[in-house]
């Protein structure tokens, strides 16, 4: 089995919406995305076909947004920077805009977007371990076979 990217998961958990599945070829590192509403799909036959991507032995479904939980993301990066806005940001009403707003309005926007690609790397390195997918971290080129 090849190792996998850590960087080609991180970037399907960035477009991770809601309605959607991703499943990753642990074969070849190509995410296929699956709608889970039919009105969506494309293809002749939805049946058969969400059939034959979960019986494939290959295809591993990646976390969705909730199981990624950007909310904790936020939340844990407000008490590293120890801002107060941020924290209140998360209390209010429609809190994923606060929380961007005001990461804009104190300039820590490029901080917090590391620490959440941190975040997200993180999800995809235990997601490899827990399916035993091999994997590399081509950020420092340092790797790990999970064998």
């Amino acid at each position: 089995m090849t190792r996998i990217d850590l960087k080609i998961i991180v970037d399907a958990l960035e477009e991770a919406f809601d309605g959607w599945s991703q499943f990753l070829n642990i074969e070849t590192g190509e995410v296929i995305s699956f709608p889970e509403d039919k009105d969506y799909y494309e293809g002749d036959d939805y049946d058969a076909d969400i059939e034959l991507i979960e019986g494939n032995e290959l295809l591993k479904r990646l976390p969705d947004q909730y199981e990624i939980d950007e909310y904790s993301i936020m939340e844990d990066f407000a008490e590293e920077v120890q801002e107060p806005e941020l924290m209140a940001a998360l209390q209010r009403h429609h809190p994923f805009r606060r929380f961007k707003d005001t990461i804009y309005e104190l300039g820590i926007e490029d901080k917090y977007y590391a620490f959440r690609e941190d975040a997200f790397y993180e999800i995809a390195e235990k997601w490899c371990q827990n399916y035993g997918v091999p994997y590399v971290d081509s950020r420092d080129k340092v790797s790990s076979n999970a064998d």
